[in-house]
């Protein structure tokens, strides 16, 4: 069926350079296929906070339990302090759409919590979901997530922005190896090479639509204490508004949308 009417064609096969297809479906083409797991592994323990560390010395254990000491790991972080005055919302809150209201559980307060229900049918697929906040030309947006759980069989999910109505442009960075993909493209790699975010991760977003430099606008994001590095520079802003995004296609994935 045809998820999302009108919306992002999310297509393509697992491990293949297809960028966002037809249907609301998108797919996690930008995986660990070719990575040196040994490499990468290593590069992630030097890369997590301490907390985390002690987790990829445990090869030796079965996978649920693995999931099961991440998961304590996060649960025992401290919540992030509002210092909104007067203790305000997040910025924006998350909405499903029609066709996808079964497929994501909205929590928290102030809708800032979203979960993935279920798998998608298709392995290499990920639903998306839209914040409400409108983001439109000549303004900075700044926005911050936290990955609180992740799919065991499923662990990545795309974060970004598009068009209102889920239309273009579409602007997505897949949390895998952090490699990108505008609109209908193929998937290209991080320029500083792959970067894997984990459960616990803090994803600061900032979409820059003030167009001080001509027609277009920017996407950069952070993760945790490092950086902002740009991932697009090429954002038309006669597409405004635009919307914030996030995409999912394994069960219980769960991200939190926190205090910027």
């Amino acid at each position: 069926r045809a998820l999302l009417s009108g919306g992002p064609s999310w297509g393509g096969a697992v491990g293949s350079a297809s960028g966002p297809g037809r249907g609301g479906r998108a797919l996690l083409s930008g995986g660990h296929s070719g990575i040196n797991g040994g490499a990468l592994a290593q590069r992630q323990y030097q890369q997590q906070p301490s907390w985390q560390q002690p987790l990829l010395a445990a090869d030796g254990l079965a996978p649920a339990r693995q999931s099961q000491l991440r998961q304590a790991a996060v649960a025992a972080l401290p919540r992030p302090v509002d210092r909104r005055p007067g203790g305000s919302p997040p910025p924006f809150y998350w909405v499903p759409t029609a066709d996808t209201v079964c497929d994501f559980e909205v929590s928290g307060s102030c809708g800032e919590v979203v979960s993935k229900l279920g798998d998608c049918e298709d392995w290499g697929a990920v639903l998306p979901i839209a914040g409400t906040l409108r983001m439109a030309r000549g303004a900075l947006y700044l926005w911050t997530l936290q990955i609180v759980r992740l799919s065991l069989q499923r662990p990545q999910l795309q974060f970004g922005l598009q068009g209102s109505g889920y239309r273009r442009p579409w602007r997505i960075v897949n949390s895998g190896r952090c490699s990108r993909c505008r609109d209908e493209d193929p998937w290209f790699p991080r320029p500083a090479g792959d970067l894997t975010l984990e459960e616990g991760d803090y994803i600061h977003c900032q979409a820059d639509l003030r167009g001080l430099e001509g027609p277009f606008g920017s996407f950069a994001f952070a993760v945790n204490d490092g950086p902002f590095e740009t991932a697009f520079e090429d954002i038309p802003l006669a597409e405004a508004p635009l919307q914030p995004v996030l995409a999912m296609g394994g069960g219980g994935t769960t991200c939190r949308l926190v205090d910027t």
